[in-house]
C-alpha cells in the first residue's frame, strides 16, 4: 500500500458518495430515525444527521470498502431545514480496523481540532497535514450551535490508480543524470549510481562528482509519474573512504519546478547518509509524494562525493487512453503525412492528430474499452484559440466533464471531472472552425464501482 500526497495535482473527490447507506453509522440518532439517519448526512443527498444527545461522545463515521488515501473532510450544518444547528469545532479520527483510532491533523498548523461551521448551510473544508491511510473515518463534534446536526464529506482517492510497490524504482527504463562527473566520465558516470552497481571492468562502484562542482546533485527521471515513499543510499563500492554523509531530496513532475522534502517544522529536511562504503541507509518519507524526477543533493561527504542510491515507491496504473481505439470528425492529410486520430494516444508528444475545420466544429474521441470513473483529462499541445468541451460517455449518454479556452498554440490543459464521471468514451468537442490539433490526450481515473 502506498499513501497519497498533498503535492499531487488534486485532493481527490468525495468518497462518501460511493458507499452504501449501511456503511455510514453514528453514536446516536434523534427520535425521527428516517429524517435524521446518518445515511442522509452525505453532501450529495442534502440531508443531515442529528444526534440524540448533546455531549462530546457523539460521532458520525464512514466505513469504506478497503483502505483509502484520505486528504481532507468537509462539513455543513443542518442545511435548509428549520433547525438552526451546526458544529463549531470537531476532531477527525481514522482507523484501518475500526478499533485503533488516530487523530488527524489539519494542514496549516498540525492542530487536531478543526474549525467547523458558522451557519447552517455553508460548506467548510479542511485538508490534512499528510494524507491518511484509512478504512474508517470518524468525526467527533466538540462544540456546536443549538444541537449536534451536520452533513459531511471525506475527500481522497481509491488506491487502484497505483500498483506494485517496489523497493527500488530505478530500473533499466529510468534515466540517471548528474550535475557533473569526475574526470573519467565513463567510469564515474551517473548510470553507475544504481544500488546494485559494483566495481568491475566497465567502471567504478558508483557515481562520482567532479571535485570542483559547487552545486552537486544526481537525479533520476522515471518513465512516468510514480508515488515516491523512500530513499536509500550507499557509498562507492570497494572504496574505503568515499560516501555522502548528508543530503537533501528534491522532486519534480516536469524537471523544471522543484520541491524540497521538508521536516515537521516545514524546514528543508537534512537526510542522514552513510558512514561507510557498503552499508545501506534507508529513509521512508513521512509524506510520500508524486514525482517523475527525484534529485539527491549532497551537502556533506567523506573525502569525495561518491554514491549509489535507490528510490522506493509505486508505479502508476497510468494513462487510460494510451494506445486505445480513437476516432475524429475527419483527418487532415497531405502528400507527406496523415494526421490520424490515433496519434493523440501513441504516447509521443511530437506526433499529433489533426482534423480540418471546414467551417464547422470538430470532434475527437477515444474508447477506453471498459467503464471507468474518470477524474481528469489532460491534453498536450492543443491547437489555437478555441472553446473546447470534454464529455464522458457511455454509449450515447454523455455527461459534461468541463470546458476550457486556449489562447495560443502549443497549450497544455488539464480538466478535472468533479465529481468523477463513469463512462467508457471520452469526447473532445472543439468549437474552433479552423480545425483541431491534439498532440496527446491522457485520461486518468479509477475502475468503475
Amino acid at each position: 500500500m502506498c499513501v497519497h500526497s498533498l503535492e499531487s495535482t488534486s485532493f481527490g473527490e468525495d468518497l462518501v458518495q460511493y458507499v452504501t447507506d449501511d456503511k455510514i453509522t453514528a453514536s446516536s440518532i434523534f427520535y425521527n430515525i428516517n429524517r435524521y439517519s446518518p445515511s442522509k448526512a452525505t453532501l450529495t443527498k442534502n440531508g443531515t444527521w442529528k444526534a440524540n444527545t448533546t455531549d462530546p461522545n457523539q460521532y458520525i463515521q464512514v466505513k469504506f470498502g478497503g483502505k483509502r488515501r484520505i486528504t481532507g473532510v468537509s462539513t455543513m450544518g443542518s442545511g435548509k431545514s428549520h433547525e438552526n444547528e451546526w458544529i463549531k469545532q470537531y476532531k477527525v479520527l481514522y482507523s484501518t480496523n475500526g478499533t485503533e483510532w488516530t487523530p488527524a491533523q489539519r494542514a496549516y498548523d498540525n492542530d487536531t481540532i478543526f474549525d467547523g461551521n458558522k451557519d447552517q448551510d455553508s460548506l467548510v473544508k479542511h485538508n490534512f497535514t499528510c494524507p491518511l491511510e484509512a478504512t474508517y473515518v470518524r468525526i467527533m463534534p466538540l462544540t456546536w450551535k443549538n444541537g449536534i446536526s451536520m452533513s459531511f464529506g471525506v475527500s481522497g482517492f481509491d488506491d487502484d490508480d497505483y500498483i506494485s510497490f517496489k523497493e527500488d524504482l530505478i530500473d533499466e527504463n529510468a534515466k540517471l543524470t548528474a550535475s557533473s562527473t569526475s574526470l573519467n566520465v565513463h567510469r564515474y558516470s551517473p548510470h553507475r549510481a544504481r544500488l546494485t552497481t559494483v566495481e568491475d571492468n566497465e567502471g567504478n562502484g558508483g557515481w562520482t562528482a567532479n571535485s570542483n562542482d559547487e552545486n552537486p546533485y544526481i537525479q533520476v527521471e522515471f518513465d512516468g509519474r510514480k508515488r515516491i515513499t523512500g530513499v536509500s543510499t550507499k557509498g562507492r563500492h570497494r572504496s574505503s573512504s568515499q560516501w555522502v554523509t548528508q543530503y537533501f531530496v528534491l522532486y519534480s513532475t516536469d524537471g523544471r519546478n522543484w520541491t524540497t522534502v521538508q521536516d515537521a517544522e516545514k524546514n528543508d529536511k537534512i537526510f542522514r547518509g552513510n558512514s561507510d562504503s557498503h552499508s545501506l541507509v534507508k529513509h521512508n518519507f513521512t509524506c510520500p509524494f508524486d514525482a517523475t524526477f527525484v534529485r539527491i543533493k549532497p551537502t556533506q561527504w567523506n573525502k569525495h562525493i561518491s554514491m549509489r542510491f535507490g528510490i522506493s515507491g509505486c508505479d502508476h496504473a497510468g494513462n487510460l487512453a494510451l494506445k486505445k481505439p480513437t476516432n475524429q470528425s475527419n483527418t487532415l492529410n497531405n502528400e507527406e503525412y496523415v494526421y490520424g486520430s490515433d496519434l493523440a494516444v501513441d504516447g509521443l508528444r511530437n506526433t499529433c492528430s489533426s482534423a480540418r475545420g471546414d467551417g464547422s466544429k470538430t470532434w475527437w474521441s477515444v474508447d477506453l474499452q471498459e467503464e471507468f470513473r474518470i477524474q481528469r483529462v489532460r491534453i498536450l499541445n492543443i491547437t489555437a484559440a478555441a472553446t473546447t468541451t470534454i464529455q464522458i460517455c457511455e454509449n450515447s449518454n454523455c455527461q459534461l466533464c468541463g470546458n476550457y479556452s486556449t489562447e495560443s498554440m502549443e497549450k497544455d490543459v488539464e480538466v478535472e471531472c468533479s465529481p468523477s464521471i463513469s463512462g467508457r468514451q471520452v469526447q473532445i468537442l472543439n468549437w474552433f472552425t479552423n480545425g483541431t490539433r491534439l498532440c496527446e490526450v491522457e485520461v486518468f481515473g479509477l475502475p468503475s464501482i
